[in-house]
């Protein structure tokens, strides 16, 4: 337990340290057996301590519920359907941007090509801790390791925080190379 919540509190630091979300946005998850650990509600991801973690269940009613994010609806639904270890939800600026303008992302980089492939994008009418949210994106991890929900953020799955944290950095990187990319060619 002690290295789970070490390592949350390590990577809500570098999700912060790298500006992919706002100052209390976003949220952190890890599974453990048949329940997860996740951030509460309203923390600050680049400050946390062990006191901004808690334990719920990844299946019913569990008393901490009502501490943890508001996304643990859809921390559960992902873990529920998938059999990823972690999950790093954050707000990157470019990718949401991308969100607003395409369907569907696929990066022109060839690193981003060759890690993510072609990123979905997850249009819902309430996009912020809702049932339809977590009813839509649970079976989109099939081939793809993130899924842009749009206007709203990033939901980066992986086998350790490092991989869900590489994939949401990849995905950043590869929207700011397409947006400026696109950008230059409009105004050359």
């Amino acid at each position: 337990m002690e290295n789970i919540i070490n390592q949350i509190i390590k990577y809500g630091r570098k999700v912060e340290k790298y500006a992919l979300i706002s100052s209390h946005a976003g949220n952190i998850s890890v599974r453990d057996s048949d329940s997860l650990y996740i951030t509460k509600t309203g923390t600050m991801l680049g400050e946390l301590s062990s006191e901004d973690i808690v334990n719920v269940s990844i299946f019913g009613e569990h008393p901490n519920l009502k501490f943890a994010s508001m996304e643990t609806i859809v921390h559960r639904a992902i873990y529920q359907t998938n059999n990823y270890n972690s999950i790093i939800h954050s707000h990157p600026v470019y990718a949401i941007t991308l969100s607003l303008l395409l369907d569907s992302f696929i990066p022109i980089d060839s690193e981003g090509k060759f890690v993510l492939g072609k990123i979905p994008i997850l249009s819902v009418k309430n996009s912020i801790a809702s049932e339809e949210v977590a009813s839509g994106i649970k079976n989109l991890y099939t081939d793809n390791k993130v899924v842009i929900v749009r206007s709203h953020g990033v939901f980066a799955v992986g086998d350790s925080l490092e991989k869900a944290f590489y994939y949401t950095t990849v995905l950043e990187n590869s929207a700011k190379i397409f947006y400026l990319t696109k950008l230059w060619k409009k105004i050359n």
